[in-house]
């Protein structure tokens, strides 16, 4: 008859005792990794919308005289990115109307009514186009002779095309009575 051996229980190491505990917690790590980089990208891409322009467009101006009744209208247009992705406008003027000095009490003005004296395409001193660097504010300046005694509506504007059909404009404005 064939006799079995018996083995005696091998005394177990803190190495072999500590490994499917280990395991479990490198693949909760995993997991948990997997949902953190989910949630971040939600809302780096969706929520925060990063992959787009984050573009502000503020208007400031100077007055100096300049000969007689004409003064020197010095125009500051100064576009910020706050957003991480470069800007490229397509279009980007400045407009200059002429606000009637005879008009009525209490009556809102148009701005599509009033008389443009000037329009100028600020992308002209730009040949291979007009980029925006991510966190940059820019100074664009534009000298206008203007007579003295003139009120004026001061617009500058950005303009982009996207293939959607889906165009967006930034504009702002300034009165400027000149003195």
């Amino acid at each position: 008859m064939r006799q079995r051996w018996k083995t005696e229980p091998q005394p177990t190491t803190w190495i072999a005792t500590a490994l499917p505990y280990a395991d479990f917690i490198v693949k909760c790590a995993t997991v948990l990794a997997v949902v953190v980089g989910a949630i971040w990208a939600a809302g780096t891409f969706v929520l925060f919308r990063s992959q787009v322009e984050n573009l502000n467009l503020s208007i400031t101006t100077q007055q100096v005289p300049y000969t007689g009744d004409l003064r020197l209208l010095i125009v500051h247009v100064r576009p910020k990115n706050l957003g991480k992705v470069l800007g490229r406008p397509d279009t980007y003027r400045l407009r200059v109307k002429e606000i009637p000095v005879s008009g009525q009490a209490w009556k809102a003005l148009q701005r599509s009514e009033l008389k443009e004296i000037l329009s100028l395409n600020m992308l002209r001193h730009y040949p291979e186009g007009y980029e925006i660097e991510p966190g940059v504010e820019y100074d664009d300046i534009e000298i206008i002779v203007v007579k003295k005694g003139a009120t004026l509506l001061v617009s500058a504007e950005l303009g982009f095309e996207y293939p959607d059909n889906d165009d967006d404009n930034i504009d702002v404005h300034e009165v400027v009575r000149i003195e």
